[in-house]
């Protein structure tokens, strides 16, 4: 297929290349810094216990 072999590296390198080029721009126009709703997680209103460093237990209610 390719006389010589870094002729199909070259291939492979500018097709990978040019993904990631096209991505990062992508990116840029239509990609945002804020933080999403779904990254907040859920709240706990359980009581948790945690350990002090005397090793009492103490209960924090929130």
């Amino acid at each position: 297929m390719y006389e010589k072999p870094y002729n199909a590296w070259f291939w492979i390198f500018t097709i990978l290349a040019s993904t990631e080029i096209f991505s990062g721009v992508c990116f840029l126009i239509f990609g945002t810094g804020e933080v999403q709703n779904w990254n907040e997680g859920k709240k706990k209103t359980e009581n948790v216990t945690k350990v002090e460093e005397t090793g009492k237990l103490m209960e924090i209610k929130e």
